[in-house]
């Protein structure tokens, strides 16, 4: 969280890549994503967690707050991003790149809520 990251280690692998917010009611989604990840890292296969408050302000702590809340409450080892925006004029590249090429149901390019898969 907060520093650069070298995309080009994910190259080979399988990623899951989710929207959070540590204030949303599928919160408790943190847990099933942990063991998720610790079943299948082992086999290259990373979940990326992408702190976002664009949705009814659910993620509104600062980074360090939001990185101790996931590692302390729900023990999660998985990385997370810096928060970032994943709709509108300031989204995030990746999420850009994301919906371009990988529209979801009926071609829609934007994220509807938190805890959306990508």
């Amino acid at each position: 969280m907060g520093n650069e990251w070298d995309l080009n280690e994910l190259r080979g692998k399988v990623v899951m890549i989710v929207n959070v917010a540590s204030k949303c009611s599928y919160v408790k989604q943190y847990s099933s994503l942990e063991e998720i990840y610790l079943r299948y890292k082992s086999q290259d296969f990373v979940i990326i967690g992408c702190p976002c408050n664009q949705f009814a302000g659910q993620e509104p702590a600062p980074e360090a707050e939001i990185y101790n809340y996931c590692t302390i409450h729900w023990s999660v080892t998985f990385p997370l991003t810096s928060k970032l925006e994943v709709n509108g004029i300031n989204e995030a590249p990746l999420y850009k790149w994301m919906k371009e090429t990988m529209p979801g149901i009926f071609g829609l390019k934007r994220v509807k809520w938190n805890f959306e898969v990508h």
